[in-house]
This record gives structure tokens, C-alpha cells and sequence, in this order.
């Protein structure tokens, strides 16, 4: 570590700030011996504030490597192991070190984004099948409208919204994704159960 004189620390204050800070400390001896630390005051940070790790590879060398392995379409788990290794040794320090996820690989074309909307349709059709049966069986024809909403309406609310809280429990999904994907599935569910309500059979 090296020592500063008074007079030098006078005039090269700034240059001996950026030594600290890069060093951790510096010290200023006065004429009478005494001598003073200099130390950089380090910031308050959150511990899950942790900077991102610059290995040097692109975007394009990841998903060259990707493509190179031949990664077919798929769900993949890292680390991954099989049930009975998930409890040995080298797999728990796997999962210590990290990182853990899923990935999901998709067929290798342009996104189709309308057959996802005709897939999607499909799914609501099915969805208001089970909604109009379990109604059916638990609501008469001629009841008045609120209660043809609250039968439908939580029907589908099963299968819109409550459908995603496995994400977060099971796959990882970050919990404020599948809170906006809940609510997405309410608003689903307010349509499908005004819908059912205006169409009753009186």
C-alpha cells in the first residue's frame, strides 16, 4: 500500500481518489508522523442486484451452437438428470452452481401467427363445450342472467386463468407473467360468462 505525503495529497487529490477507488485504500502520512486512510465509500446495493456476467459470446455464436448440436423441437431441462440421479451428489452440486431453466425449442420457420390465432380459437370452442355443459347440468333453462354469469364465469375462469398458476409452480415462469396471464384469463372468462348469460335459453 502505498503512503502520500501531505503536500502530494494536496496536489493530486483527484488522481489519489481514482487510486483508492480502484485500489481500496490509500494513506496520507502528515510531517508529525500521523498517518490517514482513505477509503472509497461502496454503495448499498440490494443482494439480488447481481451484475450480468460478459462472456464475450454473441447472440449469433449461442444460436450458431444451437444449430450445430442439432437441438431438435422440444422442452429441455439444464442441469439435467434423471429421477433417481436428482438426489446424488453431483447432480445437487449441478443445481447449486447453476444456472437452472427450461428451454423451449420451437420448429425452425416463421412465426405463423395465424394458425396460432386458429389453434387459439379452437381452444375457446373447447373451453365453452365443458363451460355449457357443466352449466347445463347445474343451471335450468329460464334462470335469470346473473346466475347463468357466475356458473359460466367461474368455469372458465378455471380454464383461462387458474390453468397458468402451474407455470410459476412447476416450470419457473416469473410470478408477475403469470399474474398478467391470470387476469388476461378473468377477462376471458367475464366474456365467455356474458355471452352465456345473453344466449340462455329463457
Amino acid at each position: 500500500m502505498k503512503v502520500y505525503t501531505y503536500s502530494e495529497a494536496r496536489q493530486r487529490l483527484a488522481r489519489l481518489l481514482d487510486e483508492a477507488r480502484k485500489g481500496g485504500e490509500i494513506r496520507i502520512k502528515r510531517r508529525d508522523g500521523s498517518e490517514f486512510a482513505v477509503r472509497p465509500v461502496r454503495p448499498g446495493r440490494s443482494p439480488l442486484d447481481v451484475p450480468g456476467v460478459d462472456t464475450g459470446v454473441t447472440r449469433a455464436e449461442i444460436l450458431g451452437a444451437i444449430r450445430a448440436a442439432g437441438v431438435k423441437p422440444g422442452l429441455y431441462m439444464f442441469p439435467f438428470c434423471t429421477p433417481k440421479e436428482m438426489k446424488s451428489p453431483a447432480a445437487v452440486e449441478k443445481f447449486k452452481q447453476g444456472p437452472v431453466g427450461q428451454m423451449t425449442v420451437m420448429p425452425s420457420r416463421p412465426i405463423a401467427m395465424p394458425k396460432f390465432l386458429a389453434m387459439w380459437f379452437v381452444f375457446c370452442l373447447i373451453v365453452s363445450y365443458f363451460v355449457a355443459y357443466l352449466t347445463g347440468r347445474t343451471v335450468a333453462p329460464g334462470a335469470d342472467y346473473l346466475r347463468v354469469f357466475q356458473v359460466a364465469g367461474t368455469a372458465g375462469f378455471l380454464a383461462y386463468g387458474l390453468g397458468n398458476l402451474s407455470n410459476s409452480i412447476w416450470r419457473g415462469r416469473p410470478w408477475p407473467v403469470t399474474i398478467k396471464e391470470v387476469i388476461d384469463g378473468f377477462i376471458y372468462s367475464l366474456l365467455t360468462a356474458g355471452t352465456f348469460g345473453w344466449l340462455w335459453p329463457r
